[in-house]
This record gives C-alpha cells, sequence and structure tokens, in this order.
C-alpha cells in the first residue's frame, strides 16, 4: 500500500512538472551547475547564480526545483488547483539562506525562510530563524587594532559615540571604562574652544528627541561589546541641574539581552541599536533597569 501510494505521488509529481512545463516552456539549460557541481562545493558567485535561477524558475532544472519547493509548501496535498507557488530573495547565498514569500489561490501570503543545501535538499525555517542566522553567519566583528594601548583604544571608541565631542573624560580602572560628559554650555566651550555651536543649540540637541537616553544606552553597548579589556561601564551625562547615569556590566548586558556578546556585536543594529536605542518603550526599560536621575 505504501509502495503504491508512493508510486501515485511520483505520478502525480510528473505530471504537475509536465504541466508546469507545458505552461512555462520546457527550456533546459546545457550544462547546469546545478546538474554538474555539489551546491557545497561552489563559490559564491556560483551559488548566487544557482538561488536566483531557481527563485526565477523559468528555465530547467531550476524550474524543477522550483516546483519541487512549491510542492513541499503544499504540505504535501499534491494539487495542481491549489498549488502554493513562492517568491524569494537571496539573502546569504554562501550559506543557502532565501527569504521565501507565499503566493497562490486561497492562501495567505507569508515570509519564512528556506535553508537549501542542493539539488532537492532543502528545509523551511521560521523567518525569525532566517534573520538570526543570517546575523550568525556573518564575519566576526572587525575590532579596532589590539596592538593600540588601552587608552588608545578607549579613545577610538570614545570618537564613534554620539555628543563625542561633549566627552570631558573616558578613563579606564580595573576593568571599569568611566565616561563623563561636560557639565553645561561654559564646560563644553573650554573643552572645545573652536566650535561655532551656540548655548541654544547645544541645550536642544540635548533636549530633542530623547537624545539623553539614546546616548547613554548606545555608549554603553558600544563600550562594553568593542572594548574586551572592559566588564563595567559608568556613564555620566549632566543636563539642566540633573545628572543621568548609566551602569551596566558585560554579564549584565548579556544577561538582559539574552544575546552573546559575539553576537551582539555581529548584530549590533538589530540585537541592540534598533531594540534599545529606537524602540522607546525598550529604551525606557533599560535605562530603569541599569539608569538613574541624580
Amino acid at each position: 500500500m505504501n509502495t503504491l501510494f508512493k508510486n501515485f505521488k511520483i505520478l502525480t509529481l510528473t505530471f504537475l512538472v509536465i504541466l508546469f512545463n507545458s505552461c512555462m516552456g520546457n527550456r533546459v539549460e546545457e550544462n547546469a551547475l546545478l546538474d554538474t557541481m555539489k551546491f557545497g562545493k561552489m563559490n559564491l558567485a556560483q551559488k548566487t547564480e544557482v538561488l536566483e535561477k531557481i527563485i526565477e524558475g523559468k528555465i530547467d532544472p531550476y524550474k524543477t526545483e522550483n516546483l519541487k519547493i512549491s510542492l513541499k509548501l503544499n504540505g504535501g496535498h499534491v494539487s495542481s488547483k491549489n498549488l502554493i507557488f513562492w517568491d524569494g530573495k537571496v539573502l546569504d547565498a554562501n550559506n543557502g539562506l532565501v527569504e521565501i514569500e507565499t503566493n497562490g489561490r486561497n492562501v495567505k501570503r507569508e515570509k519564512l525562510g528556506l535553508l537549501y543545501f542542493g539539488k532537492g535538499l532543502h528545509q523551511f525555517i521560521k523567518k525569525e530563524v532566517l534573520d538570526s542566522l543570517v546575523i550568525g553567519f556573518r564575519n566576526p566583528y572587525e575590532k579596532i587594532d589590539t596592538s593600540l594601548t588601552k587608552d588608545e583604544r578607549l579613545l577610538k571608541v570614545k570618537n564613534k559615540l554620539r555628543g563625542s565631542g561633549s566627552i570631558k573624560n573616558a578613563s579606564i580602572s580595573n576593568k571599569t571604562v568611566s565616561i563623563d560628559y561636560v557639565n553645561g554650555y561654559t564646560e563644553y566651550k573650554k573643552l572645545q574652544p573652536q566650535s561655532s555651536v551656540s548655548e541654544e543649540e547645544l541645550k536642544s540637541y540635548w533636549s530633542g528627541g530623547d537624545a539623553i537616553l539614546k546616548t547613554l544606552i548606545e555608549a554603553s553597548g558600544r563600550v562594553l561589546l568593542e572594548l574586551d579589556f572592559s566588564d563595567m561601564v559608568i556613564i555620566k551625562l549632566p543636563f539642566e541641574g540633573k545628572v543621568y547615569q548609566i551602569k551596566v556590566s558585560t554579564k549584565q548586558l548579556e544577561r538582559y539581552t539574552n544575546t552573546s556578546k559575539d553576537l551582539l556585536l555581529k548584530g549590533w543594529s538589530e540585537y541592540f541599536v534598533d531594540k534599545y536605542v529606537y524602540d522607546k518603550l525598550e529604551r525606557e526599560k533599560f535605562f530603569r533597569k541599569f539608569g538613574r536621575i541624580i
């Protein structure tokens, strides 16, 4: 009975392939990469070509792969009437990662991931898993030259921070980095006598768009992630009679974000900046956890 059912599915698949070919035109690429080389042995350009041709699905053997993916999306219920088709884009050709969007009759459009291993070998994954894999497969974050002294490396990071021109002190002691911003316009002008920024402009910079919290949170993450010799950061930013302070350790950061330091570095924008700096609710929660106003 199982053999009979298997043969039936093969015959049905063959029929659908023939039907598909008749609709699309029976074009076959001679010496196609997909037929002559294993996907894992291909270089980046070859993998990209294969995946893009599968997505396009206009010429064999690639359109057959496209159809097989459509059939698997159909959940094994082979039906030419309700067959699910898909569009896609290559996110990471080297690791066979493709974002796909389903479409078809009576089908809810949704995005998910396709992990392509080779001819006839692929796996569907959730969109969130796909995004995590894309970040996880990135090259290691290019850290600051470790041949530099700690003070030199700290200076390079300091210059990347928001409002770096207003930082009057950046120091390291016992693996704790301390960063202090100027207290008012008078200190700012002593630090930056050549600056044309007016007192009103400086005040406007810090008072608008939740700039203080954005600065403190982004700076705390950058310092801890980019300076491997530090495991704690304390940042103070005085403004209009109050001192905004944030204090957080590497372990606390990893625990709070539920993400390792290495992965936070690879996914700096997605895992940290977009979530904890730019998202208002998450930004306020982060500051309530690690910040205070004195």
